[in-house]
């Protein structure tokens, strides 16, 4: 093999691993994210459970009636 081939051969490779590092932190940093995500789905999920048997759930709904409404 021609030595400027292998350079360019060598070049290309430290790229390539260089771009893989990268993808890797950026993988393992959404992992996190998705982890913290699901722990915080979990705690929501468990505090409606909460709520609900609670009865907050079933109390009379006061909610104002829909702006598209067709009632006054």
């Amino acid at each position: 093999m021609d030595p400027a081939e292998e350079s360019s051969l060598q070049s290309a490779l430290e790229l390539q691993g260089a771009m893989l590092g990268r993808h890797e932190q950026e993988l393992s940093s959404t992992r996190h994210s998705v982890d913290n995500l699901s722990a915080q789905f979990v705690g929501l999920v468990e505090r409606l459970d909460r709520l609900t048997l609670s009865g907050f759930a079933s109390a009379p709904s006061t909610a104002c009636p829909s702006p598209l409404s067709s009632e006054p």
